[in-house]
């Protein structure tokens, strides 16, 4: 079951988040006003096939800094620990665990390795949205985000019964926004949605990016 789960998360690394033009919004701050598009980044869609392998051309960046490039292949070690396989245009064929991973670049992206809360705590790569004072990174359909210094993400709940989550939205960014009048009221009257929940993080980090 855990290589079947580390296959599923790292199938979903294919898709690309894409942006439709929908209504805007806009956010009064002292600074002046700023818009923000009420959309909702696509959801990634699903390969057609969970067994099948995925294999990416790009270039892995380790934790000491060194770079390799190439063909990058996915896969459970025998205990069931993520690991990637590198073949390089030179012939190399290289191995690293994800724990010797900073990040990867591919698919036009940048995508860092995160574990999930579980018990089994199985490993994937997340896409980076945004990285700033809150950083934000798409893992399969979920949304996790935290302040710059932490190491714990909070899961932003899926959009359903739209009080409830709404309300559990409000919880989990709140907190991290409260620096932000502004910002922070935006989220807690309402305003704020999971339609442009990303592009009012973007808009925040850009916000505290120029404040003295």
């Amino acid at each position: 079951m855990k290589k079947l789960l580390i296959s599923f998360s790292l199938l979903l690394l294919s898709t690309l988040a894409s942006h439709t033009a929908q209504a805007q919004m806009t956010v009064s701050t002292p600074g002046g006003n700023v818009t923000l598009p009420n959309t909702r980044p696509a959801a990634p869609q699903m390969p057609m096939m969970m067994h099948q392998a995925i294999v990416q051309t790009g270039t892995c960046v380790l934790t000491d800094s060194s770079r390799v490039s190439g063909s990058i292949d996915f896969e459970a070690d025998d205990d069931g620990n993520l690991q990637l396989k590198v073949k390089t245009s030179d012939g190399q064929k290289l191995k690293y665990a994800y724990t010797q991973m900073a990040y990867l670049l591919m698919n036009k992206g940048r995508y860092i390795p995160v574990t999930d809360n579980s018990p089994e705590a199985f490993a994937t790569f997340a896409r980076v949205h945004t990285w700033g004072k809150l950083q934000a990174v798409q893992s399969g359909n979920t949304l996790l985000v935290r302040q710059q210094g932490t190491t714990s993400w909070v899961a932003v709940p899926a959009e359903g019964g739209p009080f409830e989550n709404l309300k559990k939205l409000r919880a989990a960014v709140g907190p991290m926004v409260a620096d932000q009048p502004a910002y922070a009221a935006a989220l807690a009257d309402g305003r704020i949605t999971h339609n442009n929940l990303l592009q009012f993080i973007k808009s925040y980090n850009a916000y505290v990016t120029k404040q003295p």
